[in-house]
């Protein structure tokens, strides 16, 4: 009989599982933008995420931050996770485990008696309606809608087009030219940069998607999202000239166009816990949240 360490066999995250993974998320579909199967693939290359096999489902193991993710599954009790935790803590002691679902936990209230859990605001998903970023209707878009007519006026010939493998150096410089033109230096940033890299790298892998902007003969914003679930898609990343009065508007409004047909709601992921991003997203009347949760064992 194998002992609790031999029966988790670590293997790690590579592009190769995302059909795997991916057919996991469509039979247990996740809100969450973190267990979307272009981020656990984009970003998990930087952060060497793992996997392992328990009960017949996908977990990830992120070894940086010592935590598990939810299973690819819903069909496990309070106690059993538990156990898992437990069990797990003989590979890392300090394991926790991440990303419950919320209609998880409403199904077992049981999860009191084995998790304290926490929500964290900053790491919690920004989820509107597509029609409404589309529409901007309503006073308090008005803004918006005055800025986006504002960048028609002035660039009447501007194009969208679809972001294609190609564009990869077009974007990173313009990922560049943005920061240089924010004065941002930030490590995030850098990370970000990479993921982005990540992303062109596995475009032909994953069910990545993207538009971009140009007007004058240059990119000028850009947009790059993957499907969520049945009628949900995640904006990834997005950038836009700061300098241009109505650009940020713009891409945000070709993206909720080009995605209107084929999905209700659009995550655009979180604000991290900076002030004029999380202004930026509270200003599009999010329809709800998707709250990041964290557990500690009882």
């Amino acid at each position: 009989m194998p002992t609790k360490k031999e029966q988790f066999e670590l293997k790690l995250l590579t592009p190769e599982l995302a059909p795997i993974i991916q057919q996991c998320l469509i039979n247990f579909p996740k809100q969450s933008c973190d267990l979307n199967l272009c981020n656990i693939f984009t970003w998990g290359q930087l952060y060497k995420l793992h996997y392992f096999v328990w009960n017949d489902a996908y977990v990830i193991y992120n070894p940086r931050y010592h935590y598990i993710a939810f299973p690819f599954c819903y069909n496990f009790g309070a106690k059993e996770l538990a156990e898992l935790v437990r069990d797990f803590r003989s590979i890392d002691p300090k394991t926790e485990m991440i990303l419950f679902p919320p209609e998880w936990l409403e199904r077992h209230p049981e999860h009191k008696e084995y998790f304290r859990l926490r929500v964290h605001e900053q790491w919690s998903d920004y989820v509107y309606l597509t029609e409404k970023l589309y529409t901007l209707s309503g006073k308090k878009l008005a803004k918006k809608k005055n800025l986006l007519s504002q960048f028609r006026r002035q660039y009447p010939s501007y194009t969208t087009e679809n972001i294609v493998k190609e564009d990869k150096d077009a974007i990173l410089e313009h990922f560049k030219r943005w920061q240089t033109d924010r004065n941002i230096k930030e490590i995030g940033l850098t990370m970000e940069y990479r993921a982005i890299k990540n992303a062109f790298t596995f475009w032909d892998q994953l069910p990545l998607d993207g538009l971009k902007i140009t007007a004058d003969g240059e990119i000028i914003a850009w947009s790059i999202f993957s499907p969520q679930t049945a009628d949900m898609a995640t904006v990834h990343f997005e950038k836009f000239d700061p300098t241009i009065k109505g650009c940020a508007q713009v891409i945000n409004w070709e993206t909720a166009k080009y995605l209107l047909d084929s999905y209700k709601y659009i995550n655009r992921e979180q604000d991290m816990g900076i002030e004029g991003l999380r202004q930026a997203k509270r200003s599009y009347e999010p329809e709800f949240m998707v709250p990041f949760i964290t557990s500690r064992l009882k």
